[in-house]
């Protein structure tokens, strides 16, 4: 993604290219985009494909780095509305695309958000974000769109997982006194301090309660009958359903 990572860090940890050697670094190839404006997008490599977005009219090149010369694999015109080069403040540009799960994602200066297949640059979806007339352009900021998109798979798996629907928790665990005993994110009021804190560490743990292996279907044992798997759990009794249960449990495993 650009500047690397969520937190925008920009440094690279990767050690191949050094003060010693950086001399003999050599010209392998050029490429232009054809687009004499503000060049503000970093090119995005995953594995042998190079990635490009050119300030408006926002084409994005894939160039195949395993072949001399790194030929074109793809490119994707958008056609942005021409209007928003009149309203953008800060010049034309853009700044660069993102990758996940196979996507390209990019915004156009006329504000939209646009993914596309990496092999072969075939739109997946375009959704319109903004308004131009309102004069709002957009140069590049796939990050947050990325983090919508991470949290929607995450909830989705969670759900797949358990066979519940982590949407439908939030009542259940209300009404069942979960919040008085557990911190659950999200949950109102769910500031209790008896239980453990049931957030995005709970993925990771490697047991439930104590006592079982941290799996989905343990988990909406545990959620129900905890008394009866531990009797000196102080975790009381409650009249949750099994699908109840695994509707809070989908919600729990989604907060990672």
């Amino acid at each position: 993604m650009p500047a690397k990572n969520y937190a925008s860090t920009r440094f690279s940890e990767l050690a191949e290219i050094n003060e010693a050697n950086v001399k003999n670094l050599q010209v392998a190839f050029t490429f232009s985009t054809g687009v004499n404006k503000g060049q503000e997008a970093a090119p995005l490599v995953v594995g042998s494909t190079m990635y490009i977005v050119t300030p408006f009219p926002n084409i994005v090149y894939a160039l195949d780095l395993s072949k001399p010369g790194a030929p074109m694999k793809w490119k994707y015109e958008p056609n942005p509305e021409p209007a928003a080069q009149g309203v953008a403040c800060c010049d034309v540009v853009n700044r660069s695309a993102a990758f996940a799960d196979g996507h390209v994602f990019f915004n156009t200066l006329d504000a939209h958000t646009i993914a596309l297949d990496a092999n072969t640059g075939q739109p997946i979806w375009n959704t319109h974000i903004g308004n131009i007339v309102a004069a709002f352009v957009l140069a590049g900021i796939t990050v947050a769109m990325l983090w919508v998109d991470r949290r929607d798979r995450v909830r989705h798996e969670s759900d797949v997982a358990t066979g519940g629907v982590g949407a439908r928790a939030i009542p259940i665990m209300a009404a069942n006194g979960c919040s008085g005993c557990h911190t659950i994110p999200g949950v109102p009021g769910a500031q209790g301090q008896v239980g453990s804190r049931l957030e995005a560490s709970l993925a990771d743990r490697v047991f439930i309660g104590g006592v079982l292996a941290n799996n989905p279907e343990n988990l909406i044992r545990w959620i129900r009958s905890s008394r009866e798997i531990n009797p000196h759990t102080a975790m009381p009794s409650t009249r949750i359903t099994e699908q109840q249960a695994r509707d809070i449990a989908a919600y729990l495993y989604a907060l990672k």
